[in-house]
């Protein structure tokens, strides 16, 4: 039987990382192969080199990158990876990525209106021969929730000093267009969305990282996907 591949997705420090690692948790539980996959891969490749560069800053600010050129060193990192996602899936392994092509929303919102959309189409395309996602979970956090979380997180680009936030991370504002732009591509796609916090006195508050894991899984199983 081919395994499943589930995509993980949400704007910076929206807890992808964890709920990747409980659904594998889970399902190795009930005997199921998993893998887990995670992206950008940085300075692991030499590929993912150029996203490590592009978000220290090496080609200029988010705003001198087009959405084409910002979104082809992401595809490049993802690229190189098609033939091993392929035979995993193939051999029964279920696959599970942290970020994959829908990460290249954070490029889709450097436009306004309809040209998210049109943008996003052209991402899809460019990466049209990877293997594509059985579900994709959108986490969707608060942008301020997620900023005080970005400045917590340990460092993923070895590229930039311990607590240098990246030239996406560093715009409040456009972080907040990536969110909406990820739930408003959401709802044309049919994807998963899951509410990772509860509103109390109007403050936020994360639900469980558990309980926010059961709501994923029982969204899985409702689309028979295990």
């Amino acid at each position: 039987m081919k395994g499943k591949f589930i995509l993980f997705e949400g704007i910076d420090s929206s807890g992808k990382k964890t709920q990747a690692n409980l659904l594998a948790e889970r399902l190795r539980k009930i005997g199921k192969k998993v893998e887990i996959i995670r992206f950008p891969t940085y300075k692991k490749t030499p590929l993912g080199i150029l996203v490590a560069k592009y978000l220290k800053g090496d080609f200029g600010s988010k705003e001198e990158i087009t959405p084409e050129i910002g979104s082809l060193f992401y595809s490049l990192d993802r690229h190189q990876f098609q033939k091993e996602i392929k035979e995993k899936l193939e051999a029964g392994i279920n696959v599970i990525a942290d970020r994959y092509t829908a990460s290249n929303i954070f490029q889709a919102a450097k436009l306004e209106g309809e040209k998210r959309f049109e943008i996003w189409e052209w991402i899809k395309d460019i990466d049209r021969r990877l293997p594509q996602p059985d579900a994709t979970i959108v986490l969707n956090v608060p942008t301020k929730i997620s900023k005080k979380l970005s400045l917590e997180k340990e460092q993923k680009n070895v590229l930039m000093r311990k607590g240098e936030i990246d030239i996406h991370e560093a715009d409040e504002n456009y972080q907040e267009k990536v969110r909406r732009t990820y739930l408003d591509i959401a709802e044309k796609e049919n994807w998963i969305v899951i509410n990772c916090c509860k509103e109390k006195e109007e403050e936020f508050e994360f639900i469980t990282p558990e309980k926010i894991h059961d709501k994923i899984f029982e969204e899985l199983k409702g689309l028979d996907i295990f």
